[in-house]
């Protein structure tokens, strides 16, 4: 019996057919390996193979590529159609939070009258707009501004305001684009919601974390602190760059990614347990540094920023009721004003 996997290595994770029978599959032997699981049927003509992950591949990294592989797939089965939204983001490498049941989002490249939904994809309409479409890793999407702005458009304000974030910073697109094509999209749904998220989106930011934080905290009336300050001791040596400061209150804010030890986690990184040790214990003196110039610091973690935006709160508001800035002996330089870079 025909051993299926040798031609099954050259293929990508999804394939049509005609590519199967390229490299030598027959119908019948596509048949038997739907049947045996090995691949999976996902329209008439269109296939994908299994996505397992890999032994030194994080977590976040295989939901990666498992999505696109599904969103690959997608396309084959719906070709008049881009990767868009989520999806879309993905594809572009910006930080999104996915799982196993995230659908797959493809909006029309031409007019159509009406959304749908097909299993795990959503087909999103085109009635008034002939979208631009752009290639990515031979995957075709939406261009950047486009999927920025339907990310604001229909995502929670935090996890959009990271994408826009990571968006503007790489330069694959700039704030006053994406505030174009929101001003494009008259009366679409999410539309207001778009443009009071593009109000905080600010590109210094250099992490999803500290992006997705800042947002949290300033829904719950808190103010956006100033991100990525670098801070100075009385002798002009900088003794740090925070992830943002409440400058008026003295305040530092540090939102810690498991990433900032060494870690294994959402970066994938891993290090020794003496490495950890070393790590926590710079970041001990650090901020005693801080505090030692007279600032008050709050930090938080994924976990509790994200189950718990309450609390984080609270410890915030506490330590900005302690903070004055007139015990502050060193001196500060804040990030040049907001930057609308392409």
């Amino acid at each position: 019996m025909l051993d299926a996997s040798a031609a099954l290595s050259l293929l990508p994770s999804a394939f049509t057919s005609r590519e199967a029978f390229g490299v030598g599959l027959s119908q019948a032997v596509l048949e038997r390996l739907v049947r045996r699981g090995t691949i999976m049927r996902i329209q008439r003509g269109v296939f994908r193979q299994g996505v397992g992950p890999r032994d030194d591949e994080a977590p976040w990294a295989a939901e990666r590529r498992r999505h696109l592989s599904l969103a690959r797939a997608a396309l084959l089965a719906h070709p008049s159609h881009a990767l868009s939204h989520e999806t879309g983001a993905v594809a572009w490498e910006r930080p999104v939070l996915i799982h196993r049941d995230s659908p797959i989002h493809l909006t029309a490249l031409h007019v159509e009258p009406r959304s749908r939904r097909e299993g795990r994809v959503i087909l999103h309409h085109s009635d008034s707009v002939v979208n631009e479409a752009v290639q990515v890793d031979t995957l075709t999407t939406l261009a950047p501004a486009r999927i920025v702005a339907d990310c604001l458009r229909s995502m929670r304000s935090s996890r959009a305001v990271a994408v826009a974030d990571a968006a503007v910073r790489a330069g694959a697109t700039s704030l006053s684009e994406v505030e174009s094509v929101i001003a494009s999209q008259w009366r679409w749904r999410g539309r207001p919601r778009a443009r009071e998220a593009l109000e905080l989106v600010d590109p210094r930011r250099e992490t999803w974390l500290e992006s997705f934080s800042f947002c949290e905290l300033d829904a719950l009336g808190i103010g956006l602190p100033t991100p990525q300050v670098d801070i100075f001791d009385a002798w002009g040596d900088c003794v740090a760059r925070v992830d943002g400061i409440w400058i008026g209150d003295g305040t530092v804010a540090e939102a810690d990614g498991r990433g900032k030890y060494g870690l294994p986690g959402s970066d994938g990184l891993s290090a020794t347990q003496g490495t950890v040790v070393d790590r926590v214990l710079a970041e001990k003196r650090r901020e005693d540094a801080l505090r030692s110039l007279g600032l008050e610091v709050v930090r938080w973690d994924f976990a509790e920023i994200r189950q718990d935006p309450e609390r984080v709160a609270s410890r915030v508001r506490a330590a900005r009721a302690r903070g004055d800035l007139r015990r502050f002996t060193g001196s500060l330089r804040p990030p040049d004003s907001r930057e609308d870079t392409t």
